[in-house]
């Protein structure tokens, strides 16, 4: 065995050696233990923030604000009109000028009465009146009238040319309007005409309103001559005072003869509108047709 080997290698135990535990001693050589430092209190904790409104709230208060403003609004509108009322009642209003009434131009126009034929009509004081028992007249130097026991329409010979007639009313009374134009007759120039025809008992009642008069034959132009407006004008408010009176011619009555003869008025010119019966669509013609049935009519074509 090797010397030099390690004794406690042989397992032997060695005895082991307590030390005392020695309490320490206190070193009363040191400065004396100053006081404690008193403990330090406890800091509130910070209020956490609340939270911000929602915006149901938000809404409400526009809502107020919109109100607030509306009624202030209308408040002030109102107060305002208030005022401009109380000052325009202490604003006198001026008076307001009423128009003056529409002069009548007919006021002092002279009467015709034509006492025969049972008609009359208002013209200017300045025309000239015709006879009050005449069947033909002048009103001034472009209107006249005629009294006829035939109309118009039916002129045989050298008439003047129709160019357009119809139905219609003057002065409320049921008449014929007839349109056209005159040629160059007796050394008057061609010239345009309008006629209202009125039918009374047995007789047609014309008024005629001529473009010129036959005194202007070298003044007027080459051509038919028309109308001027204020002649249309005067014409107008003349026809419109056109009335039947009461003295008038008496009704149609049944001739005595059985037989009437209109031969001549086929074969010649006929005399003037005579006999009337001689008309086909007279009003005497008709009325021979209509109640004279002992009374022939021969003739006539």
């Amino acid at each position: 065995m090797d010397e030099n080997q390690n004794p406690q290698a042989t397992g032997s135990v060695q005895p082991v050696t307590e030390t005392p535990f020695q309490q320490p001693v206190p070193n009363t050589s040191q400065s004396p233990v100053e006081p404690a430092e008193p403990p330090v209190e406890a800091q509130p904790q910070p209020t956490p923030p609340s939270p911000k409104p929602s915006n149901k709230i938000l809404m409400v208060g526009l809502a107020v604000l919109f109100i607030s403003l509306l009624v202030g609004g209308a408040y002030y509108y109102f107060q305002n009109q208030k005022q401009r009322s109380e000052t325009s009642n202490l604003t006198p209003t001026p008076s307001i000028e009423q128009p003056s009434p529409t002069p009548n131009l007919m006021a002092d126009w002279q009467t015709y009465t034509n006492t025969k034929f049972g008609f009359l009509l208002k013209v200017p004081v300045s025309y000239q009146l015709p006879s009050a028992t005449t069947d033909f007249g002048k009103i001034g130097d472009k209107i006249d009238f005629g009294v006829s026991n035939n109309s118009i329409s039916n002129c045989t010979g050298d008439c003047p040319v129709i160019e357009n007639a119809e139905k219609t009313n003057a002065a409320g009374i049921s008449s014929t309007k007839i349109e056209g134009y005159a040629g160059e007759i007796g050394g008057c120039v061609a010239m345009r005409y309008i006629t209202y025809e009125f039918q009374k008992d047995s007789n047609f009642i014309s008024i005629t309103l001529n473009a010129t008069n036959c005194n202007n034959y070298r003044a007027e132009p080459e051509g038919i001559v028309g109308f001027k407006d204020e002649d249309i004008q005067i014409f107008d408010q003349i026809l419109s005072t056109f009335k039947f009176t009461d003295s008038s011619v008496g009704e149609f009555v049944c001739p005595e003869s059985e037989t009437l003869d209109c031969t001549p008025c086929t074969s010649d010119m006929c005399p003037l509108y005579d006999p009337a019966y001689c008309s086909k669509g007279s009003a005497y013609y008709n009325f021979i047709i209509e109640n004279c049935p002992d009374t022939e009519i021969v003739g006539i074509e």
